[in-house]
């Protein structure tokens, strides 16, 4: 009796379960065809003059792996599936338009119906962790809403102005200059071993803070705080999600913190008095905003990130690539010879680099600056849709629609890298594609506008690049004439890597630097 009922219980066990089981099935199956059916109804409304479909090869979750996969070179993977100019990426219900060809993406970055306004409005505080109070500085109403407000043009503006090409962009820039003259300086005769993206890296980002915020920066108070800005870059996608980020960004929200009590001190001790004017009036307005001074310094948090994190890896992609080559190197030191002047003393001799020459006494190292903006500088350029428009690709001359509400996805680097538009070697570091009558130049000589957008467009054009500009070309005038450098590699180019920041080249973590041959002895400076 024992046995048999032993026998039924487990069978009846047996049974639940088995039932549970299909049950659970059935509930997943049932949740799978009801989120399956909800997404059709969200993208069938799709309008032929937009950009086509791209279906993943695993229906809803393909496009997570291909991403997953491959990174943000799946937006590459995914363009030679239409002949379109553009495509549409579904992601959830969520449509993403991406551009692919450079006269499209001219007229989308120029077009007034796309903003980056809303996007920057309603990610700005996941990423920085504000309070809701700091919404009507990003135009956002008391229910974090956007309301198409003036709010961050009037910020941007403003910034932009600040740093102007003139006096507003060379009293930050001078300062930088000088902490990489300084550094350059600092080497003595004997080789020495530095991972060169970090040395750029540390040196740049100093010079570029005590430029912006004055020598008592947070970053020259505390050189710790350099990392963390490098740290919080690497996060910001993670942030950006606003879903737990202390379980899934724990570095960044530490990072953020951390230079955010940097700039708070910053603020309150009145270190600000120093800073310069684009930072002083944009901390003012904050202030006068009625924002609390923890959102205010989580703000500058954001700022220092930007003015630094795309720099940095455009100066060592020129350095390494110049270095890579030794007949360039030696053909643009001859031509730094006229912007440079040297002068003795019982001290030792003194030599200074005129940056404001560069561009006419030394067209090599600004084509090579411009070719360093091309293949290390590539940032993806986001946009809302504001309102319906249809854009014509000059190429094709197809009409395509943009729909109101979906976001616009730009890759420069598809841009960069075509070698239809840049003479068949786009991956390929040369400085000629920017001297008169390259790829990269029209027939008066100037810069082409489109297939060349390292600092964004339209509205949106970067307010910090002629701060950048600068800084790049003093930074690579000042490595190239003061130091020499050795590599086991010969700076053979390499790979980049990135998981979600700044773009990091891969093999410079043992080069050896020291003191230019037959100029052990002079001090170097720069005049911006």
């Amino acid at each position: 009796m024992e046995s048999c009922r032993t026998f039924y219980f487990t069978a009846f066990d047996n049974l639940a379960e088995r039932a549970a089981k299909h049950t659970f099935v059935s509930i997943g199956l049932s949740l799978f065809l009801v989120f399956a059916f909800w997404h059709y109804l969200k993208t069938s409304g799709h309008d032929p003059r937009e950009p086509p479909t791209i279906k993943p090869s695993i229906p809803l979750i393909g496009h997570f792996i291909g991403f997953y996969k491959h990174g943000v070179n799946y937006l590459d993977h995914m363009r030679h599936r239409t002949s379109w100019p553009a495509y549409t990426l579904s992601v959830m219900g969520h449509k993403t338009y991406v551009v692919t060809s450079p006269g499209l993406s001219h007229a989308a970055l120029k077009s007034k119906s796309m903003s980056m306004d809303p996007l920057i409005a309603h990610v700005s505080g996941k990423i920085l962790g504000l309070s809701k109070d700091a919404g009507p500085y990003f135009g956002l109403d008391h229910a974090g809403l956007y309301r198409d407000t003036l709010a961050l043009r009037e910020r941007r503006e403003e910034f932009s102005h600040s740093l102007a090409a003139g006096p507003g962009a060379n009293l930050p820039a001078q300062h930088c200059s000088d902490a990489v003259a300084e550094a350059v300086n600092a080497f003595g005769d004997e080789w020495v071993s530095r991972d060169l993206f970090i040395w750029v890296r540390d040196v740049i980002t100093l010079g570029t803070a005590n430029g912006l915020y004055g020598p008592k920066s947070p970053m020259a108070v505390d050189n710790s705080l350099i990392q963390d800005i490098w740290t919080f870059d690497e996060n910001q996608l993670r942030l950006s999600w606003g879903l737990l980020p202390r379980l899934v960004a724990p570095t960044g929200v530490r990072a953020v913190s951390r230079i955010s009590q940097g700039f708070q001190e910053f603020i309150r001790n009145g270190s600000i008095e120093l800073a310069s004017e684009a930072v002083k009036s944009g901390i003012a307005t904050a202030l006068n905003m009625d924002m609390n001074i923890e959102d205010c310094s989580r703000i500058e948090v954001f700022k220092i990130s930007v003015a630094t994190v795309n720099t940095v890896p455009t100066t060592v992609a020129m350095i390494q690539n110049i270095l890579a080559d030794p007949a360039l190197v030696q053909v643009l030191r001859k031509q730094l010879a006229a912007v440079m002047t040297v002068l003795e003393s019982p001290a030792g001799r003194r030599a200074e680099l005129d940056v404001g020459l560069i561009e006419a006494g030394c067209p090599l190292l600004h084509a090579c600056y411009q070719e360093a903006l091309r293949i290390g500088s590539t940032p993806t350029c986001n946009r809302e849709v504001l309102q319906d428009v249809v854009l014509t690709d000059p190429e094709t001359g197809r009409e395509v629609l943009f729909k109101k509400g979906w976001r616009v996805c730009i890759p420069t680097f598809l841009l960069h890298n075509r070698d239809s538009f840049w003479g068949g070697d786009a991956e390929a570091f040369g400085p000629e594609k920017f001297l008169p009558g390259g790829v990269g130049t029209d027939n008066h000589g100037k810069v082409r506008t489109q297939g060349f957008v390292p600092y964004g467009g339209g509205a949106h054009l970067c307010p910090g690049r002629h701060l950048a500009k600068k800084e790049i070309l003093a930074s690579g005038a000042l490595m190239i004439m003061g130091l020499d450098f050795e590599a086991d590699n010969g700076f053979a180019a390499q790979n980049y890597c990135s998981n979600t920041g700044a773009k990091k080249p891969v093999g410079l973590d043992n080069v050896r630097i020291r003191r230019r041959n037959g100029w052990e002895d002079v001090q170097w400076s720069v005049k911006i």
